[in-house]
């Protein structure tokens, strides 16, 4: 396993990266950070962070090649980065993605059915769905 603990996004630049109370909520995109403050949780903070095209960062760890399994959670940034994949010619056979749309409710969360439809017109077949993550695979 290889965990890496950076910024990945469509380009390579700087971002800012917001600090939320949970941490867990922790994100690149301004209008996620707004929507949490709204709904009662916290900014800590904010921090200039490098972010890099997930095609350089595999150059960088795996000779440029997929793992089978790959497992992304950006907080609202998901749908953004996989569209970078070539999904012809280098792809993660197994993919795990945050799919609910988190309003700060408990209850009555809704899907984000643009990743959904986005991996299925990429030829995935949805393999289990844990109702926070969906797991795709493709043969």
């Amino acid at each position: 396993d290889v965990n890496l603990n950076m910024g990945v996004f469509n380009e390579n630049k700087k971002l800012t990266f917001y600090l939320m109370h949970p941490s867990t909520l922790n994100t690149f995109k301004k209008e996620e950070s707004d929507n949490y403050v709204k709904i009662g949780h916290t900014l800590l903070g904010e921090e200039l962070i490098e972010v890099k095209l997930l095609s350089d960062i595999l150059s960088s760890v795996n000779d440029g090649v997929f793992p089978d399994f790959m497992s992304i959670d950006i907080e609202g940034l998901d749908l953004l980065v996989l569209k970078t994949i070539n999904y012809t010619a280098n792809y993660p056979k197994v993919i795990c993605v945050e799919t609910t749309i988190y309003d700060g409710k408990k209850v009555d969360q809704r899907k984000n059915t643009e990743i959904i439809e986005f991996l299925l017109s990429q030829g995935y077949t949805i393999y289990a769905d844990t109702f926070i993550n969906t797991i795709f695979y493709k043969k």
